[in-house]
């Protein structure tokens, strides 16, 4: 009676000698196991640096508006407290840019959401250049569900704002000084809005802005501010 498949040698119960393609096959698959467990730590490290620092720009936005309430929007608690705040933004997004510059924009699939928002608000509260240099890459990562819709309205709009412009989804606020209150930037228009919103993914404006945080009054935009808006 003929001996099984892997009889080698006249041994039998021995198993066949593993050939040069399966040993490459072997080898491969291990390669990509262990790289795919270092891009997992990796990305793990890359969420929680992005969490810590998206802690100490909201953290710290917090405790300013707890300033405000206290000692009012003008007081020199709350300007002392803009002023450490800058220096921590400053920091955070000179961080944010080397974890760009390494591991490119942080897609809700690499870090998860709440370290790809944190990567957002990092950017939102930055200077105007970082502003322009990076929302195209928010835009992008939005377009393709790997970023939040509304981080890239908030981003447009607030650098359309910053250029003196008309903003596209309602997300800014400017503040009359005269009067101490907000008041919606004005926006490119305004009869779309919600339209542009929904495409985004986001709620309407008047649902927006009804969850103004306590203390927000809004009050309609200066008179004549619009005369002064570049084209």
């Amino acid at each position: 009676m003929a001996q099984l498949s892997w009889i080698i040698d006249g041994s039998v119960g021995r198993r066949p000698m593993a050939t040069s393609s399966q040993i490459s096959l072997t080898v491969t698959l291990a390669l990509i196991l262990a790289a795919s467990s270092c891009l997992a730590q990796q990305n793990s490290e890359l969420m929680e640096e992005l969490l810590r620092m998206g802690q100490i720009d909201q953290g710290g936005r917090g405790e300013i508006n707890r300033i405000w309430q206290e000692h009012g929007y003008d007081s020199l608690e709350s300007k002392a407290a803009w002023e450490r705040q800058s220096i921590l933004d400053a920091e955070n997004m000179t961080n944010l840019d080397l974890i760009i510059e390494e591991h490119g924009w942080p897609m809700i699939s690499m870090v998860g959401d709440e370290a790809a928002r944190a990567a957002f608000f990092i950017v939102q509260h930055s200077d105007l250049g970082h502003q322009k240099k990076y929302l195209p890459l928010i835009r992008d990562a939005a377009l393709t569900g790997e970023a939040a819709g509304e981080s890239y309205a908030m981003l447009q709009d607030r650098v359309l704002m910053s250029e003196g412009k008309r903003q596209l989804y309602g997300s800014q606020t400017g503040r009359n000084d005269a009067t101490g209150r907000w008041y919606v930037w004005p926006i490119e228009d305004e009869e779309a809005v919600d339209e542009r919103r929904a495409a985004l993914g986001m709620s309407t404006l008047a649902e927006y802005l009804q969850g103004a945080p306590p203390g927000i009054e809004l009050e309609p935009a200066p008179e004549g501010l619009e005369l002064d808006l570049a084209e």
